[in-house]
């Protein structure tokens, strides 16, 4: 059965604000013309975080990252009466919400019963949501949120109103910290587990001025690392903060890792043939690391010392490497020194790509605006980064309607042929369950036998005496490379 409502939904406000009075208006129809007079009206609202609260600073963030996981979208029901002789009604919201200083959104569903307590027809509709008259965007120059090292990182800051409009904002705050990652260990039932601490160190902080006809740029030289930049507006109180990274890290995007994770980066995301690949490695000790550079097999390897600061390897880069290659990097520590249950080895990895424009060709189609049908047309095709090489072309010509039938998408042959590969090989090691000096309950002597009921047998009752043979302390393994060894005497008497 076809539906027989209309129902629209409007607001007497543009924008919703908490705190004080907001109301929806319901208007109900009968399809036939007919107002929708004395109908059951429900209606909720669920209140989010707007992702992009201002369509023309879309390529900006607003609001603290922390705001924003600490926030929990409340989801409100809203009464309204019956409709009236005119087939309206109102909704109204008191505004109750608790304060965040993150732009929101309000999605609000209306539903419309059929008389006698029939079907439903719903209609929905989104308001933005403003708990501040001035919040503060921030935009990288950069792709992503990894920066090259070497080079200054810049930001654009923008101030805008409530609506969405640029304003001029004077004695905005700002700082910049470099994030560092420590873990505390604590036992649980015999176990011992972990969670990671961040720990912010200040790098530099200023005020500056926003204008408001143009972005205001903020420069930065840093080194390599995790960072986040922080502003704040305190007259107008809200703040805005974004992580990004100074190198081209390949470890997890989720903020947290595991003790075990070697943090691996590389100076950029691509590079031409023949150029230097700059790859810091940071363990969580010092230590020692081995260096495999590998596509779907392995290409290289080198042992690296790793301080406790960490450090940077030049890895030549080669076109025999096709799309790129991973710089995967294990890197262990001697099980004689103390560590604090420092974990016995890391593992993390990188990815170097090569850069595809160097092998793209760029293809310019001089395609008219507009054809007629049953006419010949001439397209002029333009091929850019040839290299002096010859080219071949395949011109199609597909109905527009058939592609969006069949939701077709053109696809990237540069980013399939030359885009970032899966890990083509695996890596299995046993050097994490070696026995440690002062291992708990690892290689603790265990003295006896045959405990319990053994194939029926019962123990015999014999006296006994267990004497040790001798100890001795563990000695270090001396060579190089991955082969090590040592030697432990002992004296057997009779």
């Amino acid at each position: 059965m076809p539906e027989k409502l209309k129902v629209e939904l409007t607001s007497n406000q543009p924008i919703v604000r908490p705190g004080q009075v907001n109301t929806f208006n319901v208007q109900a129809d009968f399809l036939y013309g007919a107002p929708g007079s004395g109908l059951t009206v429900e209606a909720d609202m669920r209140i989010t975080v707007d992702a992009q609260p201002f369509p023309d600073f879309a390529r900006y963030s607003f609001g603290a990252q922390e705001d924003r996981k600490a926030f929990e979208p409340p989801f409100l029901t809203l009464k309204a009466p019956e409709t009236d002789a005119t087939g309206k009604t109102r909704l109204e919201w008191g505004g109750d919400i608790k304060d965040t200083p993150l732009p929101l959104r309000a999605q609000i569903q209306a539903r419309v019963f059929e008389p006698g307590g029939g079907r439903a027809t719903k209609i929905e509709k989104t308001l933005p949501v403003r708990t501040r008259n001035a919040y503060l965007g921030i935009r990288p120059t950069f792709e992503g949120r990894y920066s090259r090292e070497g080079t200054e990182t810049e930001f654009d800051i923008v101030a805008v109103d409530a609506a969405g409009k640029q304003v001029a904002r004077p004695g905005i705050e700002y700082k910049v910290e470099r994030t560092d990652w420590t873990y505390q260990w604590y036992e649980v039932d015999g176990r011992w587990r972990w969670h990671s601490i961040a720990n912010d160190r200040l790098i530099t902080a200023d005020t500056v001025s926003l204008r408001g006809d143009a972005p205001t740029r903020l420069k930065f030289r840093l080194s390599w690392g995790s960072h986040r930049l922080t502003v704040i507006d305190r007259e107008s109180n809200t703040t805005s903060t974004t992580q990004f990274y100074v190198g081209w890290y390949g470890g997890s995007d989720n903020g947290e890792e595991t003790p075990d994770t070697l943090r691996v980066a590389s100076d950029k995301e691509n590079y031409a043939p023949g150029e230097t690949a700059r790859v810091r490695i940071e363990a969580p000790f010092a230590g020692e690391a081995l260096l495999a550079i590998a596509t779907d097999r392995i290409i290289s390897t080198r042992n690296v010392q790793v301080p406790a600061g960490g450090t940077t390897v030049d890895v030549p880069v080669s076109a025999d490497w096709g799309p790129g290659a991973y710089a995967l990097v294990t890197a262990w520590r001697p099980l004689d020194k103390p560590a604090d249950r420092t974990p016995t080895r890391a593992i993390g990895l990188t990815w170097l790509g090569l850069e595809p424009k160097l092998r793209t060709l760029a293809i310019e189609l001089g395609t008219p605006e507009k054809i007629t049908p049953r006419q010949r047309i001439e397209v002029p095709i333009k091929v850019g980064n040839l290299q002096g090489e010859e080219a071949f072309v395949t011109l199609a010509a597909v109905d527009e309607g058939i592609l969006q039938l069949t939701r077709f998408r053109t696809p990237d042959p540069a980013d399939y042929y030359f885009g970032k590969r899966r890990l083509g090989i695996s890596m299995r090691d046993d050097y994490g369950r070696l026995l440690e000096t002062r291992a708990d309950d690892l290689g603790r002597i265990r003295v006896g036998g045959d405990a319990g009921d053994i194939g029926g047998l019962e123990p015999l009752d014999m006296p006994h005496e267990v004497r040790a043979l001798g100890a001795r302390e563990l000695r270090p393994l001396s060579g190089s490379g991955m082969a090590r060894r040592t030697e432990i005497d002992f004296l057997l008497s009779a």
